[in-house]
């Protein structure tokens, strides 16, 4: 997912099969990481990593950028996520190469107020290896 095509058809692809949400969530997760310049338009109409990502989870994404970066530059999204188990969905980052392909897990926050519509209080938990449903404290 490296251009606005690939994101424009992932949300119309999740919005038809009734995963907008977990799929919104990554889509205004991913920015976040690219080290591109950006218009003052653009980075003003970005929501907060905050609103997108889990709150347990934001140090981690700021303190491992890097490898952030790397788990998701170059992959495709693939659709539809994985529904884990209520609440807790995967996304499938593929790569070529299979040893490259990276999970980002997902998660649904009801008590999380949401500031972007549709996000229906699902944040980035995890990039990288699942995160099991069992290990998350929903």
């Amino acid at each position: 997912m490296t251009n606005g095509d690939n994101i424009r058809r992932a949300l119309e692809s999740a919005d038809a099969n009734g995963q907008f949400g977990p799929v919104l969530a990554f889509t205004l997760f991913f920015p976040h990481f690219l080290d591109v310049t950006t218009t003052d338009a653009v980075r003003n109409a970005m929501p907060e990593l905050g609103a997108v990502a889990a709150e347990e989870s934001l140090t981690e994404f700021i303190v491992r950028r890097g490898e952030v970066i790397d788990a998701m530059v170059g992959r495709t999204l693939q659709l539809p996520p994985v529904l884990a188990a209520p609440g807790v969905a995967w996304l499938l980052l593929d790569s070529a190469d299979p040893d490259q392909r990276t999970i980002v897990t997902v998660v649904r926050r009801p008590q999380s107020p949401d500031e972007v519509p549709g996000l229906d209080h699902w944040r980035v938990l995890a990039v990288g290896a699942p995160v099991e449903p069992e290990d998350i404290d929903l």
